[in-house]
């Protein structure tokens, strides 16, 4: 019972901190190529 619990838990908690995580790299990733062309024009 206590491993099934821990289970649903873990699955859980991937499945709403992934699209954070997602987000979060989007945003560096963005932020990369931005600044890469921004040194490409100057």
């Amino acid at each position: 019972m206590a491993s099934d619990s821990g289970l649903i838990f873990a699955s859980s908690f991937i499945f709403f901190t992934s699209p954070i995580f997602l987000f979060e790299t989007n945003i560096l990733s963005y932020k990369s190529v931005v600044f890469f062309a921004d040194r490409k024009n100057n």
